[in-house]
């Protein structure tokens, strides 16, 4: 399955690169490399990761304070977010209604 993308999801992601870049490199770094490995484990096993709203699933980003959060469709995963665990961890639940 392919993976596709809210617009703000993709601006919640380049927004975190960039933060995390202008902090310092090796966080950029690990935080590309986790946030990577939690996009690319998605597809495999979709249904592993659990429900948090409605159909709605999340995947940690190990190491750092983030979930993807994403559904699954009938013939791709669809990210609507990327999500802080901390600052207003549902305000993502507004694009879905």
């Amino acid at each position: 399955m392919n993976l596709s993308y809210h617009n703000l999801a993709e601006v919640e992601i380049d927004s975190c690169l960039t933060w995390y870049e202008e902090r310092s490199r090796q966080a950029f770094d690990q935080f590309r490399i986790q946030l990577t490995s939690a996009l690319n484990s998605i597809p495999k096993f979709p249904e592993r990761f659990p429900c948090v709203y409605g159909e709605f699933r999340s995947a940690r980003v190990k190491k750092f304070p983030y979930k993807v959060i994403f559904r699954i469709e009938q013939d791709q995963i669809f990210v609507i977010a990327l999500a802080h665990d901390k600052r207003n961890p549902d305000y993502w639940k507004d694009r879905v209604s």
